[in-house]
């Protein structure tokens, strides 16, 4: 009789299982992936970009400034990162003192977004984009309604330039006076 009863509570289990699935913390969380592109300049001065492999990936939440996540970027630069819902990202990978930066709008559960490549380009849009996030804005506007009239912009090429520049010299892109006039002079103007 025991037996039967333990056999009937199991054989319950399984059928509130069956009709309220347990829903797992992954299948819920975001997906952020994509590949990461580091510039280089020969000594004779040619230049490219290959796969920033074994760099640190970090996701800080544009709305609080957090990490919220944290990887490293596989052999040929791709990466996979669950962050929170309803945020919007910045994506920083760092290795060797080369910083990439890229940005992702606000993210809905249980979604992937495959970023593409975030390179010198990305890293151009993500430091003018930081820049109006300075002003204290809703990321997510900013993110979507600006980020095509930067790459408009007139000045962007050579800020993309410069940046590839920098990151390729190992040197922050930040400090540099050239670049911070260009990204305040595209951010002026957006």
């Amino acid at each position: 009789m025991r037996r039967w009863k333990m056999v009937g509570i199991i054989s319950i289990i399984f059928v509130l299982l069956a009709i309220y699935p347990l829903e797992s913390k992954e299948d819920e969380e975001p997906i952020l992936e994509g590949r990461a592109f580091v510039p280089y300049v020969t000594s004779q001065g040619a230049s490219g970009e290959h796969f920033f492999s074994q760099a640190a990936v970090t996701a800080i939440d544009l709305h609080t400034g957090k990490v919220v996540a944290s990887g490293e970027t596989k052999i040929d630069g791709s990466y996979k990162i669950s962050v929170l819902p309803g945020r919007s990202y910045l994506i920083q990978f760092q290795r060797d003192g080369q910083i990439i930066l890229d940005v992702c709008g606000r993210v809905k559960k249980g979604e992937r977004y495959n970023l593409s490549f975030a390179d010198a380009r990305t890293t151009a849009m993500s430091l003018v984009l930081l820049r109006l996030l300075s002003e204290k804005k809703d990321p997510n506007i900013i993110i979507n309604y600006k980020a095509n009239r930067i790459l408009k912009n007139e000045f962007f090429p050579l800020l993309e330039q410069k940046v590839f520049g920098a990151i390729a010299q190992r040197s922050n892109p930040e400090n540099d006076p050239e670049i911070e006039l260009l990204i305040n002079r595209i951010a002026s103007a957006v």
